[in-house]
């Protein structure tokens, strides 16, 4: 039943629609491949810039959201930003899917061009060159047809990284000291680092899941999938996943976990 649920999701919510502008398929990192190569950017962090017509609550939560990825990501690689807001331009027309773009890679909110179906609720234009290389790519978030749940208190970036579980495969018989004492000491570091784990644990899981009004979706959750997007990350069909294509009004979905990350490192990272 589950699984036949997470079939439907797609078609019964379509929340957001992901334009890679040139058609190919997809390689293991979960990036598209065009003409053999994997459409990724060629270098990080990811530039990204913000419509000046955007109201400041919501540049505000586009920040939120930015603030998410990079935390998560320098927390899980150590390799700092993913991306950076260089700073705000002011746009009278923002390229369409098959126009070309104008050399801003932009956050932008639609109150007007009407560029999305009333399905969607935002949706990640892609352009990139032959032989992979993203040139420029536009977040464009549905301020039409659809209401957002704004957050406007400072967030606990945190709180949305998740704290990798505690290894149960390490070999004791490498890591533990010699001496009895060393020994003993060992464990009982070993236990309050255990129980410091758990009390955040514990504390960070409300913070994680704020209210949310059931007819407006959480533009933090959706900024966060649209980001991954600006990523290149295409879906990823999983429940839990900020990436998944679905998100269901009054739903909350902000934490990047190492999943994504994972995926970016296979493409940003490794394949380097």
């Amino acid at each position: 039943m589950k699984k036949f649920v997470i079939f439907l999701a797609p078609f019964l919510l379509l929340s957001c629609g992901y334009t890679g502008l040139q058609t190919g398929t997809q390689d293991h990192c979960n990036f598209r491949i065009d003409r053999g190569f994997s459409v990724k950017w060629r270098e990080l962090p990811i530039p990204v810039y913000i419509d000046d017509s955007v109201p400041e609550i919501s540049k505000k939560n586009f920040h939120y959201a930015i603030d998410i990825w990079n935390q998560s990501w320098n927390y899980h690689t150590g390799k700092g930003y993913l991306f950076e807001i260089i700073g705000e331009v002011q746009v009278d027309y923002v390229p369409g899917k098959d126009e070309d773009g104008d050399g801003y890679s932009m956050f932008y909110l639609d109150t007007k061009q009407k560029m999305l179906t009333s399905k969607q609720q935002g949706t990640t234009h892609i352009r990139n060159a032959f032989g992979g290389g993203i040139v420029e790519a536009d977040i464009i978030i549905n301020g039409i047809h659809f209401e957002h749940h704004y957050e406007r208190k400072p967030i606990d970036y945190s709180v949305y990284t998740r704290v990798p579980e505690l290894s149960t495969k390490r070999s004791l018989a490498s890591t533990l000291p010699q001496s009895f004492w060393q020994q003993f000491l060992y464990a009982f570091q070993s236990f309050l680092d255990f129980i410091t784990f758990w009390k955040k644990k514990k504390l960070r899981l409300p913070a994680a899941i704020p209210k949310i009004p059931r007819d407006k979706v959480d533009a933090i959750s959706l900024y966060v999938h649209e980001g991954g997007h600006l990523g290149a990350l295409r879906h990823i069909v999983t429940e839990e996943s900020v990436m998944n294509p679905g998100l269901a009004r009054g739903e909350v979905r902000r934490e990047v976990t190492e999943l994504e990350v994972s995926k970016l490192a296979c493409g940003y990272i490794d394949g380097i």
